[in-house]
């Protein structure tokens, strides 16, 4: 090729290498994958607070989440909904419904603890008794606790630790009469004496003490040590289709856990606050629920529950531990995040 042809040649090279250059320049980056969505239901309770601190930290954005809270006040209304695939996720009580809806199907399962019985240390659980009871010593005779009036729900994990600390005196629920009042209506039930005593948690044991209206009679570690009292549950979705969206919320769950280890800090502290209408004098004063950093589970305890709500004719049926609890979820998140201090 000539001079004078490689010059004619020369702008059209030009036009194709810019031509070539706009389109790798006008090719669209590949875009950030769609955070994953699930519901997750909120309860006004202290044991909560890992719930509180994964939002307010970015723990549930950093997993790729993208979690809309549902504000519910009954733990009950809350399972009914989890059952039905509305939710997927829900922290509370361990309850005879609960165990009955797995017994009959239900595709539920406990993935983690939320609150257990301390071993040592601050019971953050008990049965508390009114003042005049405990200042007559009436509760130093076993007879006179027959018919007493007592706050428990016997569906639940504290009818059935309630149960226990009766036992200690031989007695059982029948011999007393069992109401369910609901903690705002403690306080004054306790000062007018239409209650006797109260299966109670924190804040409200602290709460009652600092009113004088009532004292601690017997916590709940004097009787059931380790026993699994709250739990994280997944419904249908997080266990079947959507189980990725599971893990990554076990492992943002698990970090607010491990931050909510670290006790009484001021950012604990302040992102409590802001989710729930408790004083700072009465955070620092209360003992907080314990709860396992590495979100195991003592399902024995849970067995043992269901199988007297099974001989109290609350249970349908007796459960095994591979019914209740899957803990596959805890241990794909503490491969992710190591070992629990």
């Amino acid at each position: 090729m000539n001079n004078r042809a490689i010059s004619r040649s020369l702008p059209l090279l030009l036009a194709v290498v810019l031509t070539i250059g706009a389109c790798a320049t006008a090719r669209p980056t590949p875009s950030a994958p769609a955070p994953l969505p699930l519901k997750l239901v909120l309860l006004p309770f202290l044991s909560q607070s890992p719930f509180y601190i994964a939002l307010e930290e970015g723990y549930f954005t950093e997993q790729g989440l993208e979690v809309e809270t549902v504000p519910l006040q009954v733990t009950q209304d809350a399972f009914s909904m989890l059952a039905a695939g509305q939710v997927d996720v829900l922290g509370g009580l361990v309850t005879a419904g609960n165990l009955n809806a797995i017994a009959r199907g239900a595709n539920i399962r406990i993935v983690a603890d939320k609150g257990h019985v301390a071993e040592t240390g601050c019971d953050a659980h008990g049965v508390v008794a009114r003042l005049g009871l405990l200042e007559n010593g009436l509760l130093k005779d076993p007879t006179a606790l027959r018919g007493m009036h007592i706050d428990t729900d016997a569906y639940t994990t504290l009818g059935f630790l309630t149960e226990k600390v009766l036992g200690t005196v031989n007695l059982t629920l029948d011999d007393v009469e069992t109401v369910t009042l609901g903690p705002p209506a403690w306080l004054g039930a306790l000062q007018q004496g239409s209650v006797d005593m109260i299966a109670a948690g924190e804040p409200w044991t602290t709460r009652i003490a600092q009113d004088g209206a009532g004292q601690v009679w017997m916590g709940f570690q004097d009787v059931a040590p380790g026993y699994q009292f709250a739990v994280v549950l997944f419904g249908p979705s997080l266990l079947g289709e959507d189980r990725e969206a599971g893990k990554r919320f076990m492992v943002a769950y698990l970090k607010a856990v491990r931050q909510y280890n670290e006790g009484k800090t001021e950012r604990n502290l302040n992102i409590i606050m802001k989710h729930l209408p408790l004083e700072r004098e009465l955070l620092q004063q209360a003992c907080w629920d314990p709860i396992r950093s590495d979100g195991d589970v003592n399902v024995d305890s849970l067995v043992e529950y269901a199988d007297w709500s099974f001989d109290n004719g609350l249970g349908d049926s007796r459960l095994t531990a591979d019914q209740l609890f899957d803990s596959s979820f805890i241990e794909y998140a503490n491969q992710v995040l190591g070992p629990a201090e």
